[in-house]
């Protein structure tokens, strides 16, 4: 069932495009279940194996993996064995600290830039063309002096608003966006409702970036093919998935013993999740997703987990804990 998400076509051109998104939301998902397990007292190499892997393909991911890494260890008391693994694991969060740290203060070169420029300027334009349609945007960027030029170039919402906001405006535009735009806690603080409903029940949750499609050679052959099927198809499948992860959080999040570490579980993929949406708005989906790919196997692997007694690692081997 959890292999069924890659069906939906957000996961299905990443999956056959990009080498690491497979591999990062496999790697997840495995990390994921591993760490339910672990605390259930069962071995750590599931956990250990999907946030290595994790952390080679996609070191952006640290801020999940690091946070379900804490709350594991708190939950249960301890850390894996043999100590050298869980060092080795321990030196990969801080390879993916300084690997995150080096992406975001590079000088970008994409190709619709019209020079380079920093990463923060290239998500102020993501989030622009993201959510600049929302009542109350345009608001908040005359608060933060938007030049006019943007305005009057009437950008369109979505990927194909990137090229005219970098090409078809004054360099005063450019300069805007290197200093963050409308920063995303500007959005989240003083367009609160309208950003909040976007988030949870807007138009990209089925849609979400379709431009992409127009870039990968395996949708036009599967639309050729089945033009009347698929985009039904598609629709269905991307409100099963969602309500499969809703129904997963809700599962983890059920009264009983071991409440607390399900529920921060279930906070840190989501809160991770929404945080990705919030401040790198253009590709919401390719990033958002390896956060949501752990809800399915977590909650699977949390079956029986009330029923499970934690082990301190000390007991199991053997000796009485004081």
């Amino acid at each position: 069932m959890a292999m069924l998400f890659t069906a939906s076509p957000w996961w299905l051109i990443w999956d056959n495009r990009v080498l690491t998104e497979a591999l990062t939301l496999s790697a997840i998902a495995l990390f994921a279940a591993g760490a339910m397990i672990w605390v259930k007292g069962r071995g750590p190499t599931p956990m250990l194996t999907g946030a290595a892997i994790a952390l080679l393909a996609r070191p952006l991911t640290i801020p999940l993996v690091f946070v379900v890494l804490i709350i594991a260890l708190i939950a249960r008391r301890g850390i894996p064995r043999p100590i050298a693994v869980w060092a080795s694991i321990a030196g990969l969060v801080a390879f993916a600290a300084f690997q995150s740290i080096a992406f975001n203060q590079a000088p970008v070169t994409y190709t619709y830039l019209p020079a380079p420029t920093t990463m923060e300027a290239v998500r102020a334009a993501d989030r622009y063309v993201s959510r600049s349609h929302l009542d109350g945007y345009q608001r908040l960027a005359e608060q933060r002096n938007i030049p006019a030029c943007i305005i009057a170039a009437d950008i369109p919402p979505g990927a194909t608003g990137l090229t005219p906001l970098w090409t078809n405006t004054c360099p005063e535009a450019i300069t805007w966006l290197e200093n963050g735009g409308v920063p995303w806690h500007d959005e989240l603080l003083q367009n609160t409702m309208p950003t909040i409903r976007e988030m949870i029940s807007g138009r990209w949750i089925v849609v979400a970036w379709a431009g992409y499609s127009q870039i990968d050679p395996h949708w036009d052959a599967i639309q050729e093919k089945a033009p009347n099927l698929w985009r039904p198809a598609a629709g269905l499948i991307n409100i099963l998935m969602w309500l499969i992860l809703a129904i997963s959080s809700l599962w983890l999040l059920r009264n009983g013993p071991n409440w607390g570490y399900r529920a921060g579980f279930t906070i840190a993929a989501l809160g991770y999740a929404g945080s990705l949406w919030m401040f790198d708005g253009l590709e919401m989906w390719r990033h958002i997703l390896s956060a949501l790919v752990g809800l399915f196997p977590a909650a699977l692997a949390s079956i029986n987990l009330d029923q499970a007694q934690i082990v301190h690692p000390k007991k199991a081997a053997g000796y009485e804990v004081l």
